[in-house]
């Protein structure tokens, strides 16, 4: 029988592969096509934003927002950083933080003797007598501290930094010195003041509130917080010397109108804009040269984890780049503008408010950028808006103390410091009305803020976490402190002389004299 052979029929595998392929190239054509329009349509997005912003007003560049000063103007911040930098560090005792209970501060200075710890650098001793451990500190240094005072004959005191190598080439080493400088301040005020020497403490006080009104810092976000910082160590000094007798109205008012001239807000929304003027150039970067990008980061070597991160960054910066920076930058201009608009209500409520009725969506997965560098502004504002209450704490203080002096008693209300004493009522920043006030029986009075909770709780100074804290911020209503009577400052320095006297003679030496 003879054998038939069918034809092999490779038409079909044929067609099947032909289709195959137009149908992956179709989709690949379809991709690349839809990859190119989201990239085209991103970097459209993102002009277009940055377009509406320089539109606005708005300062995108470091160049923009630090300008040169005038030829032939100095700023003398040369001479203050070398004073900063002369300056020793302050052995660890905070002079006039001292509260016998809460709202109820004890007048250190006018201690004779008192025993307190010192943190030092092989931990923590008692020392009988801590004006005899500042002496030598205060005395030594004072001539570094005429060298920063001098360079209050310029108009402003302003760091110079290359603005434009971005957050990789940022020394923060200058704000511990200048934070030490005014620490130094504030312990020679308080020692000059246990010393009887007044004019020189009140000098020291009004010079060092002068500077920081002229010292503008670095304008970045950790410059402006060590800036609140340095104010907040030294105003701590304000109360203590309203405890003392014998001020010339002269010397009150000089002192009213340098802090006074310390505002923070509008320095702290300058840091805020550099802030993001820094990130723009971080983006930059990071799309130019990734591999860049990753030493400024931080992140460099040749492990597998690094290998990767490389590759998703290069991709990063391919698509998604364009879409993350639009995102922040919308995003950060609304909680700038809230900001903006809180300082000038000079009201933390007002932030509180407009913050918790909308909805801010957090960062994607994808934006590698965004979730890098965003910045929730609640605690900056907090922060702010607090500082800005202790200081009209303070300016409302020393007005309340010239009305005395003037007319022999304290004001029904504050009001009636405007105008003699006060171009205008001091506002609490926390919920942006005025500062609660009362004139109590006795003559003196009461003087507070509504606090963290933003309830008014009559000047409550109790602790609003633990019963037990007892510094003006901790309490449910910030409370200007009254002064200890001799009774509570014996019980607290008792125990102190005690702890000394046990821990250098043994247990059972009888107290000192």
């Amino acid at each position: 029988m003879e054998e038939t052979v069918e034809p092999q029929n490779d038409g079909g595998e044929v067609n099947r592969r032909r289709n195959t392929v137009i149908v992956v190239g179709l989709l690949g054509f379809l991709l690349i096509g839809f990859v190119s329009i989201y990239i085209a349509s991103s970097r459209a997005e993102l002009a277009r934003v940055r377009a509406s912003l320089t539109k606005s007003g708005e300062r995108l560049r470091p160049t923009e927002i630090v300008t040169n000063l005038p030829p032939g103007v100095s700023d003398g911040i040369l001479d203050l950083l070398s004073a900063a930098t002369a300056m020793p560090d302050t052995f660890g005792y905070s002079l006039g933080h001292a509260y016998q209970q809460a709202g109820v501060r004890i007048v250190d200075s006018g201690i004779a003797i008192l025993p307190a710890e010192l943190r030092t650098g092989g931990g923590r001793v008692w020392v009988s007598n801590i004006w005899d451990e500042a002496s030598p500190y205060v005395e030594t240094n004072r001539h570094i501290w005429e060298i920063a005072a001098a360079t209050l004959t310029n108009d402003v005191i302003r760091t110079h930094l290359d603005w434009s190598k971005g957050f990789s080439v940022l020394s923060s080493g200058h704000l511990r010195d200048l934070r030490q400088l005014v620490a130094w301040s504030a312990m020679a005020v308080a020692y000059d003041l246990h010393q009887g020497d007044q004019d020189t403490a009140m000098a020291t006080a009004t010079d060092g509130f002068r500077i920081l009104g002229k010292y503008q810092g670095d304008l970045t976000l950790i410059g402006q917080m060590t800036r609140n910082a340095m104010f907040t160590v030294l105003g701590m000094r304000t109360w203590l010397v309203l405890q003392h007798e014998g001020w010339s109205d002269d010397q009150l008012r000089e002192l009213q109108a340098a802090i006074s001239s310390a505002q923070l807000a509008g320095s702290m929304l300058r840091g805020l804009e550099m802030e993001r003027a820094m990130v723009i150039q971080l983006w930059e970067q990071m799309v130019a040269d990734p591999k860049v990008a990753m030493g400024t980061l931080g992140a460099s070597g040749a492990s597998p984890k690094m290998t990767l991160a490389s590759v998703a960054l290069r991709v990063w910066s391919v698509a998604p780049a364009h879409g993350d920076m639009s995102w922040y930058l919308e995003r950060f201009q609304d909680e700038l503008d809230l900001a903006r608009a809180s300082f000038s209500a000079k009201s933390y409520q007002h932030f509180g408010s407009v913050k918790s009725s909308r909805s801010t969506p957090s960062p994607a997965w994808w934006q590698l950028m965004s979730k890098m560098v965003w910045l929730d502004f609640t605690r900056t504002v907090q922060q702010v808006c607090q500082v800005e209450t202790f200081r009209e704490m303070q300016i409302a203080a020393i007005a309340l103390r010239r009305h005395q002096m003037k007319h022999g008693h304290h004001p029904e209300k504050l009001d009636d410091l405007v105008p003699e004493f006060l171009p205008h009522s001091p506002i609490d920043w926390m919920d942006g009305r005025q500062l609660s006030y009362e004139l109590l029986s006795d003559g003196s009075y009461k003087l507070w803020s509504v606090g963290h909770d933003l309830k008014n709780q009559g000047g409550d100074p109790s602790g609003w976490k633990k019963p037990d804290n007892h510094r003006m911020e901790d309490g449910l209503d910030w409370v200007w402190p009254s002064a200890a009577t001799s009774a509570e400052t014996d019980s607290f320095i008792r125990p102190r002389r005690q702890k000394w006297l046990d821990s250098s003679h043994g247990v059972g030496v009888g107290m000192a004299p």
